[in-house]
């Protein structure tokens, strides 16, 4: 099942699974009544009435309330890409926040800020968690996954570079597209844990290119 978040012409946000021709979506929930209840949710599927894409648009199934939280240079290959290459790994990754409002779905048009050449990208996965974790283990962690997604990090690199926090660089308007169509699954074995604390006490997990958040309280992590 394809989710995606759907937003129909009087303003709501409506979660959504997607035809497998993409031309519809049957409704799951409310956007903000999936997220009290992510897992069961899915579970018991779309049941809702169906309607047409084109009676709306596809926006990210994320609240504007969630906490976007990122891991940079998360695999040893992009660590020896860049200026760290020859500094000893850190005993945590990096960490960088998103806005919600950065986030916008493939297809979207997106705008270069001024005093950019251009926008750079970098593939990433986006790891959904549906239930609020606090001081977890790593397979409580990974229960707590209820789906994964593409997701295109554009980056304003000379913004980027102007402080030692990444956040100016990675929060450009409509700069984060989540991949095709917000597809989630029930994928959990994705994820090979990394133990690691953030402040707040929430587990992250990182591997393959991949960050995870916890979208209950509610997070949503990105690489």
């Amino acid at each position: 099942m394809r989710i995606v978040g759907f937003r129909q012409e009087n303003g709501e946000v409506q979660v959504a699974a997607l035809s497998d021709d993409g031309s519809q979506v049957t409704v799951i929930a409310s956007l903000t009544d999936f997220w009290t209840d992510a897992a069961g949710h899915l579970t018991r599927g779309a049941t809702g009435e169906t309607l047409s894409v084109s009676d709306g648009h596809l926006v990210p199934p994320v609240l504007p309330e969630a906490r976007v939280i990122c891991i940079g240079l998360n695999y040893l290959k992009h660590v020896a890409e860049g200026s760290l290459r020859d500094q000893p790994l850190p005993e945590f990754p990096t960490l960088f926040a998103r806005w919600t409002r950065s986030l916008t779905v493939d297809g979207a048009q997106v705008p270069v800020p001024a005093n950019e050449d251009g926008l750079d990208w970098e593939g990433e996965i986006v790891a959904y968690v549906g239930a609020p974790l606090v001081d977890a283990t790593p397979d409580e962690a990974l229960a707590a996954v209820v789906g994964y997604s593409t997701f295109n990090d554009l980056t304003s690199r000379r913004a980027q570079k102007l402080t030692s926090q990444w956040i100016l660089g990675k929060n450009g308007d409509a700069s984060g597209p989540l991949g095709s169509r917000e597809a989630l699954s029930f994928q959990n074995t994705l994820i090979t844990p990394f133990p690691g604390l953030l402040g707040n006490g929430d587990f992250f997990s990182p591997a393959l290119g991949c960050g995870w958040a916890q979208q209950a309280e509610p997070k949503l992590f990105t690489t």
